[in-house]
């Protein structure tokens, strides 16, 4: 009876050790740094103005290969995003702006955002030492804010004229392959 017992403990302790090997395994390098340069509004193809999925957010980043020992990157695969921020529509609506001087002009409206996603498809190709990987996430508009007064048009035509997208708190992570 004891000897089966040992077995089990021993097996157990294994099994926890190849479990921690390879989830360090799995997580991003030192070597691989990660940038973000930017956001920009874009249109879906086959939408209307008046779909809560016309207009979509696309953040822009940049995968930097800093490997001082020649590793290349063959695959980028298990990317996990998670951000959180404010989502600005400068030239909203018309109406009267109250301050030190009322003024007729152009109300902005805001949105605090969040979104969090997990994309497994990996991407296959060759990083040397150096090289830069130019990565997007597309989110649509209507998984991250509500319309203004309920009307998709209005906010749709409205953030064409001007937004802004600035993240509080952004976390990109994923595994890569590489071999030198």
């Amino acid at each position: 009876m004891r000897g089966k017992n040992r077995f089990g403990l021993l097996t157990g302790i294994a099994v926890l050790m190849l479990l921690a090997f390879a989830s360090a395994a799995l997580a991003k390098p030192d070597w691989v740094t990660v940038k973000y340069t930017g956001c920009k509004l874009s249109t879906r193809k086959n939408t209307k103005v008046t779909d809560g999925n016309h207009r979509t957010l696309v953040l822009y980043f940049d995968i930097i290969n800093n490997s001082k020992n020649g590793d290349i990157i063959t695959a980028i695969y298990d990317r996990k995003i998670s951000y959180k921020g404010v989502f600005t529509i400068h030239k909203m609506e018309w109406g009267t702006i109250y301050g030190a001087i009322q003024s007729q002009g152009w109300k902005p409206a805001t949105w605090n955002v969040s979104h969090s996603g997990t994309y497994s498809n990996p991407i296959k190709g060759e990083w040397y030492p150096g090289q830069v990987y130019k990565y997007d996430i597309t989110v649509s508009l209507n998984k991250l804010i509500k319309p203004f007064g309920g009307n998709w048009k209005k906010t749709n035509e409205a953030a064409s004229r001007g937004f802004s997208f600035k993240p509080n708190t952004l976390s990109f992570d994923f595994g890569v392959r590489s071999h030198k």
